[in-house]
């Protein structure tokens, strides 16, 4: 029994195909090319885009600051500053008024909301002891409801100036959201309907600062003396 040839196509079929082929291929390669072009072209923009941003933010919760440097923690726990031709992120911005003198610290934070997470960054004055403002940078929280930690001026405004409750035994108290009914220092009044996102806001801060407080209290002469020295 024979085995039937397999049948070719026909030549002009094949010089089809490869065509398409070819058209396919040049169609991917342009696309490709664009794509990488324009992100190189963009990249500047956006860089300069993301700067100004962060340049607002700082500047916005660190009342009195036009300067700022960022910088990072050593492996040994220690402050650094991050140079600006640097990738490596800071963890803190110091801010500085027009005569040099160190305001207060702007930090970043994040932590899980109702929906998904929540970041802010909030202006502190270690010394003092004061968290100066607070803004959210990010929140993807129920519009309408939760979504009111963004822009709500009344909750906002509990972060504006706020001695942090503190303890001659026990050190530095969390802040606690307490609804209308606000009887203690570090007490915050939340959003009606937005209770969940509110405590949110209020644990986040209060993690940041167990952290950050007592290190940047520890690096408060060194960063001076640089300063002084700079």
């Amino acid at each position: 029994m024979s085995v039937p040839s397999p049948q070719l196509a026909p030549p002009e079929q094949q010089a089809s195909t490869l065509k398409i082929y070819a058209t396919l291929v040049g169609i991917a390669l342009i696309a490709g090319l664009a794509i990488a072009f324009t992100h190189e072209l963009t990249r500047p923009l956006v860089a300069d885009s993301r700067a100004q941003l962060l340049t607002g933010a700082v500047l916005g919760v660190l009342p009195g600051a036009v300067s700022y440097r960022g910088y990072a923690q050593t492996p040994q726990g220690q402050l650094e500053p991050v140079p600006a031709a640097t990738a490596k992120p800071a963890e803190v911005f110091a801010g500085f008024d027009a005569a040099g003198r160190l305001i207060g610290f702007a930090i970043a934070a994040e932590g899980m909301g109702y929906q998904d997470r929540i970041g802010l960054l909030y202006g502190l004055d270690p010394a003092a002891g004061v968290l100066l403002r607070l803004r959210v940078m990010e929140s993807r929280e129920t519009p309408g409801l939760g979504a009111r930690i963004v822009d709500d001026e009344d909750f906002l405004r509990n972060f504006r100036g706020l001695a942090l409750p503190f303890d001659a035994d026990s050190g530095l108290h969390p802040l606690r959201l307490a609804g209308r009914a606000r009887a203690e220092a570090g007490d915050i009044d939340g959003i009606t309907g937005a209770t969940v996102s509110a405590r949110a806001v209020v644990h986040i801060v209060n993690d940041s600062l167990a952290y950050w407080l007592p290190r940047l209290r520890a690096a408060l002469g060194s960063i001076a003396a640089e300063v002084d020295h700079g």
